[in-house]
């Protein structure tokens, strides 16, 4: 036995209670922070065998006089201050030998919890049994840290990007069809893989990361409901085999439960750098269209609530990027209690002269010149005045974008925008948005354009003049005067 320096990290101690959290099986996220560190900080080489760790603590979240934990078939067991040596000797039993509790249903037979002097009862004896002798020297038993790598063993994170892509991918596509997964590991061990430099969809990730601790020894998978799932607090993850630390956030999953129906987390985790969280997101889980429907239903109302069936295509899109993103950017730059247009989301009346009138909490101060006419829109865009946005090129050897791929982006969520310039009148603006929430399905997308090229029209909302709505692309005959914008904010 060796005693080792202290680990010298605070970042373990998720809820600031000073304790360790312990799960029901396998290791607490606040566990596995402390065990990853020292990994970290000794550059641990996974091959080593022949070695269990017990970390020092405060204390552990549980009721009772708990001064031990170590899972079964482990290398990282914690125990308190005040451990006796036979609590020291009780949780390697469990992790170095495989020994359960004399009272866990899981052996051969049971006896009454605490009324033995066994080592592995809770009690203040040290006696092991035969059975246990026999067990520890069985080669499917006890001893297997000194053996092999093997089956479900703790193991240093691998850089393997084919596993992290490979899981990444089948979280995406479960969920695609229907959100559970039943993802089985191979050789019955758990995924343990980080990669650098991952390339999903449009976008590089800096730094993936993928805890699965494998759990159920028996049937060798983890099982994790691929659509449930919640934030972890941001904490400070190495690299590993390197010195360098990023700020990475946990997705976390859960499983169900079907004893109890109900879910709880699985210990799946998909780590990845802060500022990459919400774009992992959408790639994985897909955009929320229900809250898509709900925003540009409220931003149709509002509209019309000013306008009725008036033109009003500028109040539509900047109240939807509004609603939906929470950036003013496309309201005016002024900021006045009355306006023709006015600077504000709702407004509360209209005075004599026939201008809305709203209190300061309601007005908003945005990028667009002027009232912010669909015009104003226009040349602040094509300006670069108004940030956020970035201009669509055209298609090669074509005077307009491709629609098709304007369209899929967004399916996926993207806020992209058109705009029309009318120097003689009103211009027009229209955000595109997913093809499932088209309402004139009655309507014939397919337009040919006077290059004889058909295209698809994309599924946009229409504020303009008239019935204010998601359909296709209204304006069809004046699609090539339209400027396109992405939304990157």
């Amino acid at each position: 036995m060796e005693y080792l320096p202290a680990l010298d990290i605070n970042y373990w101690d998720e809820n600031g209670d000073g304790l360790i959290e312990r799960p029901n099986t396998d290791y607490s996220n606040e566990m596995r922070a402390v065990w990853e560190s020292f990994l970290a900080s000794m550059q641990y080489d996974p091959v080593q065998q022949g070695q269990a760790y017990l970390f020092v603590i405060p204390g552990i979240t549980e009721g009772g006089d708990v001064r031990g934990y170590m899972p079964i078939k482990s290398r990282y067991g914690f125990v308190t201050a005040d451990a006796t040596t036979r609590d020291v000797a009780h949780e390697l039993g469990h992790g170095v030998f495989n020994l359960r509790h004399t009272f866990s249903e899981e052996n051969s037979f049971t006896l009454p919890q605490g009324e033995t002097d066994n080592l592995m009862d809770y009690s203040t004896g040290t006696e092991l049994w035969k059975y246990q002798w026999d067990f520890i020297h069985n080669p499917e038993g006890g001893w297997h840290i000194f053996e092999e790598v093997e089956e479900g063993e703790i193991v240093y994170p691998q850089n393997n990007l084919d596993e992290v892509f490979s899981v990444i991918e089948e979280i995406k596509h479960s969920n695609i069809n229907g959100g559970a997964l039943n993802y089985y590991l191979q050789f019955n061990k758990e995924i343990y893989a980080f990669a650098e430099n991952v390339e999903l969809g449009d976008k590089t990730y800096d730094y993936i990361m993928i805890d699965a601790p494998l759990t159920n020894y028996d049937e060798g998978k983890k099982e994790i409901a691929s659509d449930r799932y919640d934030l972890g607090n941001v904490t400070t993850k190495n690299i590993p085999y390197t010195d360098e630390n990023v700020e990475v956030i946990p997705i976390k999953f859960e499983k169900y439960v079907p004893m109890y129906d109900t879910y709880e987390d699985a210990y799946f985790h998909v780590y990845v750098t802060a500022e990459d969280i919400d774009t992992l997101k959408n790639y994985l889980f897909g955009i929320d269209i229900q809250e898509m429907q709900v925003n540009a239903d409220s931003a149709v109302s509002l509209v019309e609530g000013m306008v009725g069936n008036g033109m009003g295509c500028n109040l539509g899109l900047r109240s939807y990027l509004y609603l939906h993103k929470g950036d003013s950017v496309l309201f005016p730059t002024k900021k006045s209690m009355y306006s023709d247009i006015g600077g504000a989301l709702y407004y509360d009346s209209v005075a004599s002269d026939g201008r809305w009138w709203a209190t300061a909490d309601k007005i908003f101060s945005g990028e667009v010149k002027n009232d912010g006419q669909a015009n104003d829109m226009y040349d602040g865009l094509e300006n670069e005045e108004i940030s956020s946005f970035e201009q669509i090129p055209n298609t090669d050897g074509c005077d307009y974008p491709d629609f098709d791929n304007l369209q899929e982006q967004a399916n996926e969520g993207t806020i992209i925008v058109g705009v029309k310039n009318n120097s003689g009148g009103s211009g027009h603006v229209v955000v595109l948005m997913p093809e499932s929430l088209n309402e004139r399905s009655d309507i014939n997308r397919a337009h040919e354009l006077p290059s004889n090229n058909i295209i698809t029209l994309p599924i946009s909302l229409e504020c303009g003049q008239g019935q204010k709505e998601i359909r296709p692309f209204e304006d069809k005959t004046s699609i090539l005067a339209f400027k396109w914008y992405k939304y990157e904010k």
